[in-house]
């Protein structure tokens, strides 16, 4: 989750290509491509691409991430690619008329869905592709409520569902991901930790280990991401401990503020991450941004007028 901008930071997002497995034990090298805002603030901006999600589909890899213009609505964009070098923009998969961010994308069962976050409506929504990676179609609600970065996984055939509340980390669980009821765990909340309370992207299998990333908000938001395993997970009983904090090196331009985000996939024998990472704005954004805040909105209204 993004929303407006804190402090004149903005958002930018990168991918990796390695040839090795990956380890939390080794730090990133130089990135493939960086999708980077710092520039000249015009009409339509885009200040902010954040909460990429990785997802292959037969032989492409697609890339889900958050964008938002000066003065609009968080909405779902995606790229592509079949080479890992060129990625292809395929445009807006998600538009509505509030925030969206964190695009958590997943199959099950042959569909293939997106769960992105909706707090402004108080409500988790599940989207289902009738077309992918077009044709987005709301087909349930999971929870009511204001609930922020949402994903799950299906573990001993059960879905366990990670998300934050105000109360701090939470988890449901059902059999049933499509009709069936989300069950409150017993042990929630979690954790209410600052550190560790908010997912900064899906759990992932590795090595035969499920770790969960959580996004560090302690002191600043977006601040950095720790890694932690999960020891045990089931209806009953959770249990994880922390293998790593601070994990972003906030070594590039465009991330030195911070990062608060990280999605791996395999793709081709490579090893896929996409990471998003703060930095500062351009000192004449930051002059203007009063400006563009009272008139951007204007020109919102101006649209509706003429819609």
């Amino acid at each position: 989750m993004i929303g407006k901008l804190k402090k004149n930071r903005i958002w930018s997002l990168a991918v990796y290509v390695e040839d090795s497995d990956f380890s939390f034990d080794r730090s990133l090298g130089q990135p493939a491509f960086v999708l980077d805002s710092r520039r000249k603030r015009a009409h339509g901006h885009v200040h902010t691409y954040a909460d990429p999600f990785l997802f292959p589909h037969g032989d492409e890899l697609y890339l889900f991430y958050e964008s938002q213009a000066v003065g609009e609505h968080g909405r779902i964009q995606a790229k592509r690619a079949t080479d890992l070098v060129n990625f292809e923009l395929i445009g807006e998969v998600l538009r509505e008329p509030f925030h969206l961010s964190f695009p958590f994308v997943f199959a099950d069962k042959g569909d293939i869905y997106l769960m992105p976050e909706t707090l402004a409506t108080g409500e988790v929504a599940l989207y289902r592709f009738e077309d992918f990676p077009h044709g987005l179609k709301k087909v349930r609600v999971l929870l009511h409520g204001s609930y922020k970065d949402s994903s799950l996984i299906k573990h001993d055939g059960i879905w366990y569902f990670f998300t934050t509340s105000n109360d701090g980390l939470e988890l449901f669980y059902t059999e049933d991901l499509r009709e069936g009821p989300l069950i409150p765990h017993r042990k929630n909340p979690l954790t209410s930790d600052l550190r560790y309370r908010q997912c900064g992207g899906s759990p992932i299998v590795l090595h035969n280990k499920l770790y969960r990333i959580a996004q560090d908000g302690s002191g600043e938001y977006g601040r950095n991401i720790s890694v932690l395993e999960i020891t045990e997970l089931s209806r009953t009983q959770y249990e994880e401990r922390v293998v790593a904090d601070n994990y972003f090196d906030l070594k590039h331009s465009w991330n030195h503020r911070g990062g608060h985000h990280l999605s791996i996939a395999e793709f081709k024998g490579k090893t896929v991450i996409a990471v998003d990472g703060k930095q500062d704005d351009l000192w004449i954004n930051k002059l203007l941004s009063p400006i563009f805040n009272y008139i951007m909105p204007l020109f919102g209204r101006k649209r509706e007028r003429n819609g």
